[in-house]
């Protein structure tokens, strides 16, 4: 069994269209688990909708096709003999009407069965194994960032005595029918292991490659880099050189093993945004190695709960993140940090960010009037 963890926080487009390729998965023994972090959209009405099949079609503003041809298949029914669509397909407004070989149309049967709890309703949960409804909805109560919200779907998932491995997948991506089959072949063939990473490609430009799995990181200067970025998709990957290079599996796409997390726990809530993956690998202390499965491809839209990378909540999360992994892990590298900082703030003066300028400055003088509102 896996667990596919999936965090909301005001994206229920994204979700549902998430959710429309998961569905779509060829590995058959697997539950959905959308936790949602307080929303304020009307995001889980909209997903209970998207569910009860009332919304007959995908309200993304932008839809991603599988050039491949892969997705075309007819997709798996869910939720047992309910597996029925309750009307015909029609565009709800700001959607689109979509052509064979996308990743989201024809949309899957429906209604899909789910359950709902809320976020102490798992931290009282004895255990979560004979919950069978395909789709878990848990109310998280309040906007925990990346760390938190996916540790209430990472907590229920540990309270099946059947789970292998738990997938952590963001919101903003769709995910080709094999992305998950392919990663577990791999994580099975290595159980030394206790990440896996995918192939991620940009969801608008599907012909270049976001990241190879993960990351490499510069401890001295607290900057991470995606291995492969910017590179053709058509490219070979060499695999070895991708594992050699990374410090970390990037959040886009994690498979974690129970053993990962029964040994070394759930991501560190202090960070809300950002570090809180390499956080995770340096806690393991190389008792588990990393995966990288190239055959599993994820397309990711990126900087969907952010604005853009550098928009001021980024900035904001990045620093604040970049200092506490430093103090924590690296303190002897925080002189370097900060010079690398100085220069992140000469960079923002430059492009006449005046408010990234006055946000490093109040977090300097320690000022806590700088955190970005929810």
């Amino acid at each position: 069994m896996v667990c596919i963890v999936v965090l909301n926080w005001n994206r229920w487009g994204d979700t549902i269209e998430c959710l429309e390729s998961v569905f779509r998965l060829e590995y058959g023994d697997f539950q959905v688990v959308l936790c949602d972090n307080d929303s304020t959209d009307g995001s889980l009405e909209q997903i209970r909708a998207w569910a009860d099949g009332e919304h007959p079609d995908v309200p993304a503003a932008h839809v991603l096709r599988d050039v491949t041809g892969s997705a075309t298949r007819k997709p798996r029914p869910v939720g047992g003999d309910e597996g029925r669509n309750k009307q015909p397909a029609s565009s709800l407004p700001g959607s689109h009407t979509l052509g064979a070989g996308s990743f989201t149309f024809p949309p899957v049967s429906k209604p899909i069965r789910y359950a709902e709890y809320v976020y102490d309703d798992i931290e009282r949960m004895a255990d979560a194994t004979n919950e069978d409804a395909p789709l878990i909805l848990i109310r998280t109560g309040a906007n925990r960032g990346f760390a938190g919200g996916n540790n209430a779907g990472l907590r229920y998932a540990m309270k099946r005595r059947d789970v292998e491995f738990v997938w952590l997948l963001n919101n903003d991506t769709v995910v080709c029918k094999d992305a998950l089959t392919n990663m577990v072949k791999t994580m099975r063939r290595n159980p030394s292991a206790g990440i896996c990473g995918s192939k991620i490609l940009s969801y608008f430009e599907p012909d270049r490659v976001q990241s190879l799995g993960g990351c490499r990181f510069n401890k001295w200067l607290g900057i991470p880099r995606h291995i492969g970025a910017k590179t053709a998709a058509s490219l070979a990957v060499d695999k070895p050189g991708v594992l050699r290079q990374m410090a970390y599996v990037t959040g886009t796409s994690m498979l974690v093993s129970r053993p990962f997390l029964n040994d070394v726990g759930l991501m560190d809530e202090r960070y809300f945004l950002y570090y809180e993956e390499i956080d995770w690998v340096i806690r393991a202390n190389n008792r588990y190695s990393l995966e990288f499965t190239p055959d599993s491809v994820v397309y990711h839209k990126e900087g969907a709960s952010t604005g853009t990378t550098r928009s001021y909540r980024a900035d904001f999360y990045i620093i604040q993140s970049r200092i506490r992994l430093t103090r924590h892990h690296f303190p002897y590298a925080l002189p370097t940090v900060y010079l690398g900082l100085v220069c992140m703030l000469f960079n923002r003066i430059r492009r006449n960010q005046w408010d990234r300028v006055a946000l490093m400055l109040r977090m300097a003088a320690g000022s806590s009037r700088c955190r970005p509102t929810d």
